[in-house]
Parts: structure tokens; C-alpha cells; sequence
């Protein structure tokens, strides 16, 4: 069974620079109107008007499709989780909300999130350049006729001073299986936090790791220049990605039998399961992924790992299924039968 790449979004759907490690990419800028309430105060009417401006504007770009209160229901809104174009504060606030997607599903900009705008944009691989280059661009455009809320004292103004200056947020998605099985993350997770850096889960703050995932990104935004957060962000993800192969390296050259059959047992779960949940197939694919790139899985594509990892989530297995009856038992039945036919017919097809 195989199954097409667009079945997920844009930058997941092919494998970029230092993909081994580094899953995507993320730029996030944080931005408010100046002529409007921040939402801790801003009324129900006022965050009406909030979208409306946005959306004039916005709609002009030609290249969004919007997606108001009427269509987030809670399916929905964790099917845009589940694929990174919203946030868990976006799916959990009572604001008047709205969220623009662009037609790659690579850049997402949220209203009323925290702050008025969040606008983001991703890329597969390690590729903060060219987000920084594309997210500039876009933000310029916002700019000429949206009057941002700016500071010529504190920068950009945000509901949490955390995102005061910049508002910007770089981040990178890594898998890290190396690193927690030498028992280095920990040591690895207090290197970044010490020198300003944000160490977070399958998706983003206050999230829990999952399958070896981790989001790492900048904790400050005041007092640097965007270049500067970067260009620091990237120093930091080069030396975790080095790191990390060490650790991969030393698995394979002194744990060679234990990874191996770490590697094949979740293999074999995954394709003979009857039940699987959706936690514990993230974990199995983490592990697959790891014989992948370890070369010890050899007919098995990262790409087809990445789909499944979107499929296997309890919203895309509804959007995916066209079935939002199933309870969780028949949930985790259908599960695990696409997980079994994807893989086995990939293994021996070699697509």
C-alpha cells in the first residue's frame, strides 16, 4: 500500500539538509496591532474586528485559505495540531480565532493566538536561512498595511514579555534516539538551557516528548537582532546534530546486536500488530526511523515514516479514515492495520 506524499503537509513531504536528524524547521513571529486591545483585555466584539482587519489584508495575498470559527471544531483544530499549523494555545483558547494556511501547507499565520498575529513558516530539514529570507518578506508585506504595535525602546510589543524585541522564535524539530539511549540528553538539554535556549516537546511548550522528538529554540527575543538569534540558534543545532550522530555511531560500533534487534522487534509490532494506540506507534516509527538512518532497515523510506507519523495521530486517522465515529478501540484496529499494510508493501516494493 502506498501512499501519497501530499497526505501531508508541505514541508514534510521530502527530506532536507542534515534530515537524518533534523525533521523540520521553523521560524515564528509574534506580532500585535497598534490600534487594538491586546487580548487579555480585548473584548469578544473587539477580537471580531481584530480578524476582520486581518483578513482583508491577507486575503489579498492570493495564497491562503482561511479557516474561521466555524470550521474549527475540536476534530479539526487538532488535525491542525497534529500537522504543526497551529499551536496547543490556539486550540485550547476561547478567543475569536482564525487561522490563514498557505496552499503547501508550509506557512500558517494564527489570529488571536496570545498575540494578534502569529505568523509562521516551515521547511523540512535544517533550514533556518531560507525561512529567515522568506518569513522577512512576508512580514514586510504584513507591515505596509497592518499598523504594527512597535516600541523604538523595546521593539515589538507582545502579550508576554518573553517575546518583547524581535518577537521571533527559530526552532528546529530534532530526533534524538542517539542521545537518550548513551544517556547523553540530559546533559544535552542543560547545555541549551544554559546559554538561553528552550528544549520542548512533540509540540512545542508545555507538550511531552514522544518518540525521541524535541523542539529547540531561542528563549529570548529582546536585545538581539533577528540575524543574531539565527545565527545562534543554528551554531547550537550544528553541535546537537554532531553529537548525536557520535552517539548513533557508538550504538552501532559497541551496541550493534542490541540496536539491531531494538530495531527489528518494533518493526516486527508494527507489522503484526492488531491494536496499536497512537503514542506507542510514534515510539515504534521513532525506533524504525533509527534503523533507517543506521542503515539497518533498508527498504523503508523516511518519507513514508514521516506520513505515517502524521496518519497515526487520532485526528489525521479521522480526516484520513473519513470515519469520526470510531470509538478508540476500532481507532486502534484501523491503525494498525495501515501501519501493517503501508510498511509490508513498502518493504517489498522498495518505494
Amino acid at each position: 500500500m502506498k501512499l501519497d506524499k501530499n497526505l501531508i503537509p508541505g514541508f514534510l513531504r521530502e527530506i532536507g539538509k542534515d534530515g537524518d536528524v533534523c525533521i523540520s524547521s521553523r521560524i515564528r513571529l509574534a506580532r500585535n496591532l497598534e490600534n487594538h486591545l491586546f487580548l487579555l483585555k480585548a473584548s469578544l466584539k473587539e477580537q471580531e474586528e481584530i480578524i476582520e482587519e486581518i483578513k482583508e489584508v491577507i486575503n489579498r495575498l492570493n495564497n491562503f485559505q482561511f479557516y474561521g470559527e466555524e470550521k474549527l471544531d475540536e476534530i479539526f483544530l487538532n488535525y491542525l495540531l497534529e500537522r504543526y499549523l497551529v499551536s496547543p494555545d490556539f486550540v485550547l483558547n476561547k478567543n475569536k480565532k482564525g487561522v490563514f494556511i498557505d496552499s503547501e501547507e508550509k506557512i500558517s499565520i494564527m489570529v488571536n493566538e496570545e498575540d494578534h498575529l502569529r505568523i509562521q513558516i516551515l521547511e523540512g530539514g535544517f533550514s533556518l536561512d531560507e525561512i529567515f529570507v522568506r518569513i522577512n518578506e512576508l512580514d514586510d508585506k504584513l507591515e505596509k498595511e497592518l499598523p504594527y504595535a512597535f516600541s523604538e525602546k523595546f521593539g515589538f510589543l507582545t502579550a508576554c514579555p518573553t517575546n518583547l524585541g524581535t518577537g521571533m522564535r527559530a526552532t528546529v524539530m530534532l530526533h534524538l534516539p542517539g542521545l537518550i539511549l548513551t544517556n547523553e540528553m540530559e546533559k544535552a538539554i542543560k547545555a541549551a538551557r544554559s546559554i538561553g535556549f528552550l528544549v520542548r516537546g512533540i509540540y512545542g511548550e508545555g507538550t511531552k516528548t514522544i518518540g525521541s522528538y524535541f523542539q529547540i529554540g531561542n528563549q529570548f527575543t529582546i536585545g538581539m537582532k533577528e540575524e543574531e538569534i539565527v545565527e545562534n540558534t543554528k551554531n547550537l543545532i550544528a553541535q546537537i546534530v554532531n553529537y548525536e550522530r557520535k552517539a548513533r555511531d557508538y550504538l552501532l560500533k559497541n551496541l550493534k546486536n542490541e540496536i539491531e534487534d531494538r530495531v527489528w522487534r518494533a518493526y516486527g509490532i508494527l507489522t503484526n500488530a492488531i491494536l496499536l494506540n497512537s503514542e506507542e506507534a510514534i515510539n515504534l516509527l521513532s525506533t524504525l526511523r533509527l534503523g533507517v538512518c543506521l542503515g539497518i532497515i533498508t527498504k523503508i523510506s523516511l518519507i513514508t515514516i514521516n506520513i505515517l507519523n502524521i496518519l497515526v495521530k487520532r485526528a489525521n486517522l479521522i480526516y484520513y479514515l473519513k470515519k469520526k465515529d470510531l470509538n478508540e478501540e476500532e481507532r486502534d484496529y484501523r491503525r494498525a492495520l495501515l501501519v501493517k499494510k503501508v510498511l509490508k508493501k513498502t518493504d517489498e516494493t522498495n518505494e
